[in-house]
C-alpha cells in the first residue's frame, strides 16, 4: 500500500527534552561521592552538568546504589568509557568496565545485568536500558578498573528512570523528542507524550521492544480529525494500526483491534485500549496515519505503557 512512511534514528536521553535525574547521585555527596567513601586513592571523580566523572586506576572500584521503588520499571545508563592502556588480567572481567547488577532485600545477587567494557587504548558509548527484574530491591553500578595497568576514564554517567511511555525509551529508532516536520507529518513531544499533526496523506511507524514477561501494553490517546474521506480499502482511513512482531519482524498472533476514523470530529475525544501480547512477540509495529485520500488528523497525548 502506498504510504509516507518516516524513518527515526537513535537520540541520545541528554537531548530529549524529558526531565531525568541522575539517580546515581541519589546517596551521594555533593562531589558525587557515594555513602561513606569521601576519597578514592590515586583516582578522582568529578560532576559536570549531574553527571559523574571519573578517572580509576588498576585495581579501583566505586560501587553507587540505587533503591528499587514501585514507581521504577526501567531504567536508562548512558556515558562513556575511554581506556588509556589498560591491560587485560587472565579473567574476562578483569579490564575497565562498568559492572552493574540487581540485587535482592538480603543483598543477594538477583541478576547481572550486560556491561560495557574496553582495554587496550579504545573509547565506548554507553547505552543500556535495564527491566528492573521482580524482586529486585536495588541495582549496584560500580565502576571499575578491574585490569592490571592503566586508567580507565568514565565521562557523563548516569542512569535515570525511563518514562512511562514506551514511545520516549531511547531505543535505535525512537521519535526525536525535539520534534520534526517531514512530508505531511509533525510531532513533538509533551511531557513525555506524543502529539501527531498529519494533514493530507502520511503516517509515523514505531517499532517498540516488549518482553517476554509483560502480559500486555497499554494504548492511550485523545484525537480529533476534519474531513477525513475513505479510500478505495478498508484500511484506507485515519487510524492507528498495531501489530506483533517476532524477534524476525514477522507478524505473530492476530491482528490487534484497532481505531479507524472518518469524517470530520472537531472537539477532542480520548480512547484507551489494552492490548495482551501474544506468544514469541518481540516487537509491537504501532503505526498512527491517515491513509485516507485527504483531510486531516491529530492524536495528541499519544502514549504505549506496560499494563500491569
Amino acid at each position: 500500500m502506498k504510504q509516507w512512511s518516516i524513518l527515526f534514528f537513535f537520540l541520545a536521553i541528554s537531548c530529549s527534552g524529558i526531565a531525568q535525574n541522575n539517580l546515581l547521585l541519589t546517596h551521594s555527596d555533593k562531589n558525587g561521592y557515594p555513602g561513606d567513601h569521601h576519597n578514592l586513592k590515586n583516582g578522582s571523580i568529578k560532576l559536570v552538568d549531574n553527571k559523574l566523572n571519573l578517572s580509576l586506576p588498576a585495581g579501583r572500584s566505586i560501587i553507587y546504589k540505587i533503591n528499587i521503588t514501585p514507581k521504577i520499571k526501567t531504567l536508562i545508563l548512558t556515558g562513556e568509557l575511554k581506556a588509556e592502556g589498560i591491560i587485560s588480567g587472565k579473567a574476562n572481567w578483569q579490564n575497565g568496565r562498568i559492572s552493574s547488577r540487581f540485587i535482592k532485600s538480603d543483598g543477594k545477587v538477583l541478576l547481572w545485568v550486560p556491561n560495557d567494557q574496553v582495554s587496550g587504548k579504545s573509547t565506548k558509548k554507553m547505552t543500556r536500558i535495564y527491566q528492573v527484574p521482580k524482586g529486585a530491591h536495588a541495582l549496584l553500578v560500580e565502576p571499575a578498573n578491574f585490569g592490571t595497568a592503566g586508567i580507565l576514564h568514565v565521562s557523563n554517567l548516569a542512569v535515570v528512570n525511563a518514562p512511562a511511555n514506551l514511545l520516549a525509551s531511547p531505543n535505535i529508532d525512537a521519535i526525536p523528542a525535539t520534534g520534526l516536520v517531514k512530508e505531511r507529518v509533525k510531532a513533538s513531544w509533551v511531557d513525555s507524550k506524543l502529539c501527531i499533526s498529519i494533514n493530507g496523506n502520511g503516517s509515523l511507524q514505531r517499532n517498540i521492544p516488549v518482553k517476554p514477561h509483560w502480559k500486555a501494553v497499554r494504548l492511550s490517546f485523545k484525537t480529533r480529525y476534519s474531513n477525513v474521506v475513505q479510500g478505495n480499502a478498508n484500511w484506507k482511513n485515519a487510524r492507528i494500526s498495531c501489530r506483533f512482531l517476532d524477534s524476525k519482524y514477522k507478524a505473530v498472533g492476530p491482528w490487534p483491534n484497532n481505531y479507524h476514523f472518518t469524517g470530520t470530529q472537531e472537539k477532542w475525544k480520548t480512547y484507551s485500549r489494552t492490548y495482551s501480547i501474544p506468544k514469541d512477540a518481540a516487537f509491537l509495529r504501532i503505526e498512527p496515519g491517515n491513509f485516507g485520500s485527504s483531510g486531516k488528523v491529530e492524536f495528541n497525548d499519544f502514549a504505549v505503557t506496560i499494563a500491569d
